[in-house]
């Protein structure tokens, strides 16, 4: 698979993850922290949707040709081997500007943001489950499609609007009126720190190839990563400086790594995937943990007329092989589209013939599905970073 910015490669070491994504993180820095988030309320949201064939999941209008490839009245996938051009790729260095969120609250458990029928409502956290869901109180113009929050009590949300498209707003924590970031019809993925500024952006999908950060604040918005034909975007995940990329691509697609200033690293990670029935994209949703130390993601088998067959769930840590979680969560025809991980619970929505359900499971050791209750089907679900003030 060709790299998307093969001439900006360069040399990775493992160790660098917690010297420069995740630090500084000392007591000593934080009082300037804190004057800095005084100042500034930022913001985005995770919207973990793939590409637009009805067998590869819905919600999205991101798509790519997918000429399913089969043997005349086989039954079983045809295996295809990857194309291996990149496995002599150097693998590449974090940045060396450290980058990093605030300090999560002492004691705070991740709440669940939800989106059901254009309404954004949370489920706080309690030390036995979810509390009850509890809408928020929300001024928007357009339906909700997706939410994440802005890691300073206020929410960044993607709107449709039937008449005008899709736009995306940031909503304060001081309750001021929503201020749209983002107009042009782009897609909501992610919210990133891309310095130690405590700067933040909505990370969006301007195209299929095209991922594009814009500051919540002061600034211009800028590329960040610019994937090549016939690469395409499925699921994004910022966490820490680090940006993790679930692509479909000519083969069996990939999961891509990119730091604050969009080069690509070689962390380790998820590795070429299995090539059953080609150009479908064995990676679907991904979520980084808080510290960027682990990534979940969904690996998909196809059946020979190209339907998901499984859907298994991972979680490994990075720069190492090391799978801690490992549990197979859809089957035939179940699209796993939305996935938030807060570094030990997983939630997923998994769309079936009838409904959708949304799916919490611990990483933690082999775990019974639990059901999450919500009021409606769902389009968007995500773990809120910090606590939730604003529509309350």
């Amino acid at each position: 698979m060709p790299s998307p910015v093969r001439q900006r490669l360069r040399r990775f070491d493992p160790d660098d993850v917690h010297r420069r994504i995740r630090a500084p993180r000392s007591d000593a820095r934080r009082p300037v922290r804190a004057a800095l988030v005084a100042g500034l309320f930022l913001a985005i949201a995770s919207a973990c949707t793939p590409i637009g064939d009805p067998d590869l999941g819905t919600g999205t209008e991101i798509s790519t040709d997918t000429a399913v490839e089969t043997d005349a009245g086989a039954d079983e996938p045809v295996i295809q081997a990857p194309d291996d051009e990149s496995a002599d790729v150097a693998p590449s260095p974090v940045a060396a500007v450290p980058v990093f969120s605030p300090p999560r609250p002492e004691g705070y458990i991740p709440s669940l943001l939800i989106v059901a029928q254009e309404e954004v409502s949370v489920r706080d956290s309690t030390a036995i489950g979810f509390a009850d869901q509890a809408p928020l109180d929300l001024v928007l113009d357009g339906g909700a499609e997706t939410v994440v929050d802005d890691f300073f009590g206020g929410l960044v949300v993607g709107l449709n609007n039937e008449e005008t498209g899709r736009s995306i707003v940031w909503l304060r924590a001081d309750d001021s009126a929503p201020a749209p970031i983002v107009t042009g019809d782009e897609r909501l993925l992610d919210v990133g720190f891309i310095d130690s500024t405590l700067q933040a952006h909505a990370l969006v999908a301007s195209s299929p190839q095209l991922i594009e950060r814009v500051p919540l604040g002061e600034g211009e918005r800028a590329i960040l990563v610019q994937l090549s034909e016939p690469q395409s975007l499925i699921d994004l995940s910022a966490s820490e400086g680090l940006h993790a990329l679930s692509i479909a691509d000519a083969n069996c697609g990939a999961v891509l790594f990119f730091d604050s200033s969009g080069e690509e690293v070689a962390i380790g990670g998820p590795g070429v995937p299995p090539c059953a029935v080609g150009r479908r994209p064995a990676y679907g949703a991904i979520a980084l943990s808080p510290d960027a130390a682990r990534i979940a993601f969904t690996l998909r088998t196809y059946r020979s007329d190209g339907v998901v067959a499984t859907t298994e769930l991972v979680v490994q840590e990075l720069g190492t092989d090391v799978v801690v979680f490992s549990q197979q969560i859809g089957g035939p025809g179940e699209n796993v589209d939305n996935l938030t991980y807060d570094g030990s619970r997983l939630v997923f929505t998994r769309e079936g013939p009838e409904l959708i359900e949304v799916i919490q499971l611990e990483s933690t050791a082999d775990d019974e599905e639990q059901l999450v209750s919500i009021s409606a089907e769902p389009s968007s679900v995500v773990f809120a970073r910090q606590p939730i003030t604003v529509g309350r």
